[in-house]
């Protein structure tokens, strides 16, 4: 039998169990031996603990810490204590939960990750190959980073290290013959899959990269054929 190296989670596809009493709904998205995720959505001034070992990335709305601190859309908290609570804004929240496995990410201590205050750096590449600015936002044995291609972009075929999960946040990508991911999809791959070209609508693309196991490395299939 064939081995599945990529999937696909379209966001018209989700569809959110009810959870009214606590004001939360929520669908487990994917699983695999590194990472859960799944989608959750509250309405507003909803208070809840915060699960340890977890990542949250907030899409929409507001989360309020028991420190005061505010997370906005595109910020991540990484909850690596238990007791961490929060309570939605005024428009409530939706957020994804990515709970590495496997101890992966019990190195780094909870954190707050403001993406506004994160600069934009480029993206080194041992082959000095052309590659897009980035924000890296996480990183550790549990990585993630924010990037941008340009419309005229395009990334030729590689592979990373570890498995990794894309968030489409604007526009919409190509990924060789996947097709088309639109904003709000997900992409999920295993570390060592070779794929691509990787190509931005004409209106460019932004996602979220998580790499699960290490930081995010970029090996060219030409220059290194994958394991």
């Amino acid at each position: 039998m064939r081995q599945v190296n990529t999937y696909r989670i379209a966001q018209e596809e989700i569809t959110l169990s009810s959870a009214e009493a606590q004001g939360m709904a929520e669908r487990e998205l994917f699983s695999s031996d590194t990472v859960h995720l799944k989608e959750c959505r509250s309405v507003a001034r909803t208070s809840w603990s915060a699960k340890a070992c977890t990542l949250y990335l907030l899409t929409a709305g507001e989360l309020k810490l028991k420190d005061g601190k505010l997370i906005s859309q595109g910020d991540l908290y990484w909850c690596n204590d238990d007791g961490e609570s929060f309570v939605t804004g005024k428009n409530g929240a939706s957020f994804y939960c990515i709970e590495p496995l496997q101890g992966i990410g019990r190195e780094m201590p909870s954190q707050t990750i403001i993406s506004a205050d994160l600069p934009w750096l480029e993206f080194a590449d041992p082959a000095e190959r052309p590659t897009q600015p980035v924000q890296i936002l996480l990183e550790g044995s549990l990585s993630v980073l924010r990037t941008r291609f340009d419309p005229k972009f395009i990334a030729g075929e590689h592979w990373h290290d570890f498995d990794t999960l894309y968030f489409i946040s604007d526009g919409r990508m190509q990924f060789g013959d996947e097709g088309w991911f639109e904003q709000g999809d997900i992409r999920a791959v295993h570390g060592g899959h070779s794929y691509g070209p990787e190509r931005p609508g004409t209106e460019g693309v932004e996602f979220v990269l998580v790499s699960v196991g290490g930081p995010v490395v970029l090996h060219w299939s030409d220059l290194e054929p994958p394991p």
